[in-house]
């Protein structure tokens, strides 16, 4: 059975994002960004002048994420509407493939990105919101 756009977006969102934040050197390079940016700024005495770089990390790198995980559930959508070898052997003793029949979600890429867009006005407003 098939899962829902938004519940096939939200496990792969999930499913990148955690392990990553602590693995992928993108995201370090982002934190560490604005760490050399509050460097610069002296680190002035309010508390907001230095959260606020960070704020803006954490929400460019969700959004990063976002848009990586529909990518990646576009990308998996088009797999399972490509041909498929058959698991039933023809004549000769090879798996023929054929056309795959799955049921395409009517505009899913247009969906996808547009729920990856609203995570971008979710945490755009979210960061510019902090500042």
């Amino acid at each position: 059975m098939h899962r829902s756009l938004l519940t096939r977006f939200f496990r792969e969102f999930l499913k990148q994002f955690w392990p990553t934040v602590t693995e992928n050197k993108f995201d370090k390079i982002v934190v560490a960004a604005a760490v050399v940016y509050l460097f610069f700024r002296r680190l002035i005495g309010e508390r907001w002048e230095f959260v606020i770089p960070l704020v803006w990390a954490v929400c460019f790198i969700a959004v990063y994420h976002a848009f990586k995980a529909a990518h990646s559930v576009k990308k998996e959508i088009d797999v399972e509407l490509c041909e498929q070898p058959s698991p039933l052997y023809d004549p000769s003793g090879q798996h023929p493939t054929i056309p795959h029949q799955a049921t395409m979600p009517f505009l899913y890429g247009v969906r996808l990105y547009g729920i990856a867009s609203v995570f971008l006005l979710a945490f755009g407003y979210v960061g510019f919101s902090a500042w």
